[in-house]
């Protein structure tokens, strides 16, 4: 079961990264403003929704952070010993004005320290992996089909409880 999770980690940010690109391809952004006051557009929103419904079923056992989402309170959060923290859309701004200045961010923290890690250049179609100081670049249209295509040490795994 633990080899087929990278091919799966890939295929869930490549979901998400079409998401985004079909909707950076039309007019329809439907922008909002955050609390924050910055923005907020449907692409957003909808690759918020794949990554945290795909990275649950996965990964049952650890949470996700997402700024697109309600974060847990900190008194939660402190006991967390390994979570998700997800920018289903970083760039916004730059998404909206459409220069391809935009990705996809995902990093698994563990005691407090981010020890893998994936960010996903839709526009680009490319994807890099990195742990514990090792890359490496994915073309999203070469999908692996076995995780030893992906690097041998990237291996998201489960195994934190919730509290």
């Amino acid at each position: 079961m633990e080899e087929k999770i990278p091919v799966s980690v890939f295929n869930l940010l490549v979901s998400a990264g079409d998401a985004i690109l079909d909707i950076y391809q039309g007019h329809d952004f439907d922008i909002e403003i955050k609390p924050d006051n910055s923005p907020v557009t449907r692409a957003d929103k909808i690759s918020s929704r794949i990554m945290n419904k795909g990275l649950n079923l996965l990964f049952p056992d650890v949470p996700v952070i997402d700024e697109e989402n309600v974060i847990s309170a900190y008194e939660t959060r402190k006991n967390w010993r390994r979570f998700f923290l997800a920018d289903p859309l970083d760039g916004t701004k730059e998404f909206i004005s459409k220069n391809g200045e935009f990705c996809i961010n995902l990093a698994l923290i563990q005691s407090g320290f981010p020890v893998e890690g994936c960010t996903a250049k839709a526009e680009k179609e490319f994807l890099n992996l990195i742990k514990a100081g090792r890359s490496k670049t994915l073309n999203f249209r070469q999908k692996p089909r076995k995780p030893s295509e992906l690097l041998p040490a990237v291996r998201f795994s489960g195994g934190a409880k919730r509290n």
